[in-house]
């Protein structure tokens, strides 16, 4: 049976301009998956409200906490919970959509218009 975390409780961010800013989680909230075959991430979104672009969620993994960080999966204008499963093989060069250790999301706003989403990230490590 895998091993759940809550990578971000429920919330939301918005801003009336936005500048195409990227919003990284807390490195506390960074999650150490190294140790795991694979995880299954949920991202819940409960509304998304916006006026020219929606902003993207990226889920990102490194090898070391400081990076660099690689996009493995993004959610960008969900109506729908996204569910996404990664795999890692310590013993095979990764592909660029494996997860290699640590694991965060990142927000990144729309260049500009403004927008609100809410939203709640889950994992099950395995």
């Amino acid at each position: 049976m895998g091993r759940s975390f809550v990578l971000q409780e429920w919330t939301t961010l918005s801003a009336s301009a936005a500048l195409g800013k990227e919003l990284s989680c807390p490195r506390d909230a960074i999650l150490w998956a190294g140790d795991c075959r694979q995880a299954t991430v949920t991202v819940e979104v409960s509304n998304i409200v916006f006026s020219v672009a929606a902003p993207t969620i990226r889920l990102r993994t490194a090898s070391a906490i400081d990076g660099p960080w690689l996009t493995i999966a993004s959610v960008s204008e969900a109506t729908d919970d996204e569910t996404f499963f990664f795999s890692r093989d310590p013993s095979e060069p990764a592909p660029d959509d494996r997860l290699r250790g640590f694991l965060k999301w990142d927000l990144e706003e729309p260049a500009s218009g403004g927008y609100s989403i809410t939203f709640r990230i889950t994992a099950v490590l395995d």
